[in-house]
């Protein structure tokens, strides 16, 4: 259904190579719409549907023996239910943010101290009253106040492995290069009051820096709307998400929205994904 998330999970019933979960649109589809993530011997699909239709899809399971066995089974288990947020595919509109530069967010691996909102602001249910940033493309929110590290593990979400109160607008193994590129914020009063976080021009890590740049934005409503804005991803397909993980999980790390998890594709220039509560 719209705004509804479908949730497939296969766990291996004997030692060996975990399933491999796809979802297409249709028989014959080229590409998929996701792809499980790995967790031991078992393994884990999501996928909201963005759009004000039903949607009607199809999934694949691939259960290798792996030359453990000469038989490979896996229970399978399919959910669908209407996700903590609605959400829904939007056109971007990226505000022009110009400054509060977080001079420490700078860097490979790195996150800041958290600062305060400037409004109250539920997630997830409970009210928030901070977030800060890490270089890794992701926010966190906290109850009072905390700070950000630059986590790398990238994971479908939600997860106990990645960061809690995490916003993740594209969660990767990004940098911020001293004069090319920052992470900066700004309060905003047009289209509802809220805070923008912005990441200009970052680079993927590490080695040479190549052609890619990334700007995106994550938009914090006062009503508890949450965008993310994908301002300008230029460069190759990487910068699209094949190697990201785009969604939100609350602050204990167990209710979450996944959008996509190292999915080809997943986000452009012009777009914008709204979670609505």
């Amino acid at each position: 259904g719209a705004g509804e998330q479908l949730v497939v999970t296969a766990n291996r019933t004997e030692p060996g190579v975990a399933p491999t979960l796809r979802l297409f649109s249709a028989c014959g589809a080229t590409t998929c719409l996701a792809q499980s993530t790995l967790q031991g011997q078992s393994a884990r699909l999501t996928y909201v549907n963005p759009t004000s239709a039903p949607q009607e899809l199809l999934f694949a399971m691939n259960l290798q023996d792996g030359g453990a066995s000469t038989t490979a089974r896996a229970n399978l288990a399919v959910s669908v239910a209407r996700p903590p947020y609605v959400l829904t595919a939007i056109a971007a509109a990226c505000d022009t943010v110009t400054g509060n530069v977080l001079t420490a967010v700078t860097g490979d691996d790195v996150g800041g101290d958290s600062v305060p909102l400037p409004f109250s602001m539920s997630y997830f249910g409970a009210p928030v009253a901070a977030w800060s940033a890490s270089t890794n493309g992701y926010l966190q929110l906290w109850p009072m106040a905390g700070r950000s590290g630059g986590a790398l593990g990238v994971v479908e979400l939600p997860n106990v492995n990645a960061p809690p109160g995490m916003v993740a607008a594209f969660w990767d193994d990004l940098q911020i290069s001293a004069g090319i590129g920052d992470v900066r914020w700004g309060t905003f009063d047009a289209g509802g009051r809220h805070v923008t976080v912005q990441w200009t021009d970052a680079q993927f890590c590490c080695g040479p820096m190549g052609p890619d740049r990334l700007t995106f934005q994550v938009k914090l409503f006062a009503t508890g709307v949450i965008e993310t804005h994908y301002c300008a991803l230029t460069g190759s397909p990487r910068v699209n998400g094949q190697s990201a993980s785009i969604g939100m999980q609350d602050t204990a790390a167990l209710r979450g929205v996944s959008y996509a998890a190292r999915l080809a594709g997943a986000v452009r220039t012009g777009l914008a994904l709204r979670y609505t509560p």
